[in-house]
């Protein structure tokens, strides 16, 4: 999923010059982190390791305010503990998936892998019909992002393994 920047002005659709951002209380994980960069590696022991650069544009209006604050408490204060949560666990579906970037994926797997990050109601009805063998074994009434969480470990784990692929 993407946003169409308009390419002309390079402005977000959502922004509104009058009345802001018109999705704030919604917006995406890079407009919470904006104006840092997050980099995401793992080290030797397979443990996450985070860095965070400033990113310094001419418009943006923060970096001449008198506001000093420290990245951990920006990213409290943005709301972003879930959502780089969410980032994380998808990155690791792309990192597997460009292991494997030779292997095509049928139709069905594409319409699985849909169905698990992007469509939770239909998952839910898949899940109560017994649709997934694979699944693993979840309560379908989970919160959603529980359920979300579940699923991405499901793509990473399952959908992209040997049993799935061409």
């Amino acid at each position: 999923i993407s946003i169409n920047i308009d390419p002309y002005t390079q402005a977000c659709p959502f922004l509104d010059e009058k009345e802001g951002c018109k999705i704030y209380p919604d917006r995406p994980t890079s407009c919470r982190l904006y104006p840092l960069a997050r980099y995401v590696s793992k080290n030797e022991k397979g443990e996450k390791q985070e860095i965070f650069k400033i990113i310094r544009e001419t418009h943006c209006k923060g970096h001449y305010e008198e506001r000093p604050i420290k990245i951990k408490d920006y990213l409290i204060e943005q709301g972003l503990e879930p959502y780089l949560f969410y980032n994380d666990l998808w990155g690791e579906i792309v990192i597997k998936r460009k292991k494997i970037a030779n292997t095509p994926l049928t139709g069905d797997v594409l319409d699985l892998i849909f169905l698990v990050a992007y469509d939770l109601p239909e998952l839910r009805k898949s899940l109560k019909n017994g649709d997934l063998e694979d699944f693993p074994p979840v309560d379908p009434n989970l919160p959603d992002e529980k359920l979300l969480e579940v699923g991405l470990k499901y793509i990473k784990d399952v959908i992209l393994s040997e049993k799935y692929l061409i």
